[in-house]
């Protein structure tokens, strides 16, 4: 509700943008990426940026590449598919996700139990995706995904998770 209150009562802005950050970024850097860009920005965009957090611990190290985003950004993104009614506002909404949010962003997509159109606009910004990443979660008609190069996972490497269970669950 204060979100739908801000925008409609700030004659500067008419949109809100969801940003899901990327990885390496902890919670105080999506916080202050989201301030400066509506210090710089808010008056010739729009847009009310609100930064989406999935990394939960401030300040935690990074462990691996391939193990955070088959671990942390799978469980990002079946909570916030759970929750999506928290995105759905009465006011022009998008999303943008960069990097490891496009995993995030996927899980979301994958996970949602009542999917509907809930975003005006999606960008995908740096996207950390195979190039048929989106064809065949989103489109079962789409050509099936195939092993590149005939190299093992490095998550099922790194975490001891097989393959299948991987992408059962939102992985690979």
């Amino acid at each position: 509700a204060a979100v739908e209150e801000e925008v409609s009562t700030n004659d500067q802005i008419d949109h809100v943008m969801f940003n899901i950050h990327g990885w390496s970024v902890d919670p105080e850097a999506s916080f202050m990426m989201g301030y400066l860009f509506m210090e710089e920005h808010a008056e010739t965009t729009g847009y009310l940026w609100i930064p989406v957090s999935w990394r939960s611990e401030w300040a935690r190290p990074f462990v691996d590449y391939d193990i955070d985003r088959n671990t942390h950004a799978i469980e990002a993104g079946k909570t916030f598919a759970a929750s999506l009614d928290a995105f759905k506002l009465s006011v022009p909404t998008s999303l943008m996700a960069h990097s490891m949010g496009n995993w995030v962003t996927r899980v979301i997509a994958q996970n949602a139990v009542e999917p509907e159109i809930v975003f005006e606009n999606v960008f995908m910004v740096a996207a950390d995706a195979r190039m048929d990443m989106f064809s065949t979660d989103f489109n079962p008609a789409a050509p099936q995904a195939t092993k590149t190069q005939g190299k093992a996972d490095q998550a099922e490497v790194h975490l001891g998770i097989p393959e299948d269970e991987l992408r059962e669950n939102g992985g690979y």
